[in-house]
């Protein structure tokens, strides 16, 4: 009896080893963004000329720029927490939404800026998101957290000063 109840001790801790020892499924799509010290490199990894904004609200800093290879390049603005997220890439055969950002607006209109139709999505008044196609890109800018949004003039000014 006893080495029965040892035998069945052995294959209860046999199998909750195996069951705590398989791999999770968590499998996690890798970063595709690659960090850059200037911005020529983000635009030699990406492909082509970038066209950054001159003008960001005040108390916004540039604070990192990425790459993705041969597709897209963004560069992040801080200021404390918040974030001002631009980004310009290649237009495919669609127009796309490359700003990543997922969240619902009360707010979402078409603003004309020059020969430019900017969609401008937000809360309260505040702009959160802008997207528009200029030639062969595509661009957005992303105001995080959302709920916080920018001024639509101070939008309108980043924008404007995209050269």
């Amino acid at each position: 009896m006893k080495k029965l109840f040892t035998m069945i001790l052995c294959v209860i801790m046999v199998l909750s080893f195996t069951a705590c020892s398989r791999k999770s499924d968590n499998t996690r799509i890798p970063n595709p963004f690659l960090d850059c010290k200037t911005l020529n490199d983000a635009e030699k990894i990406a492909g082509f000329k970038v066209k950054a904004p001159d003008k960001i609200p005040e108390g916004y800093t540039e604070n990192v720029i990425q790459a993705i290879k041969g597709d897209l390049v963004q560069i992040i603005y801080k200021n404390g927490e918040n974030e001002i997220t631009f980004r310009q890439a290649k237009k495919g055969k669609e127009i796309e939404d490359i700003s990543g950002d997922y969240n619902e607006y009360d707010e979402k209109s078409t603003i004309v800026i020059g020969d430019l139709e900017v969609v401008i999505k937000g809360n309260g008044g505040k702009v959160s998101n802008a997207l528009w196609t200029n030639g062969d890109f595509i661009f957005s800018i992303t105001v995080t957290p959302g709920e916080v949004g920018i001024d639509k003039t101070d939008m309108i000014h980043m924008i404007e000063s995209i050269s």
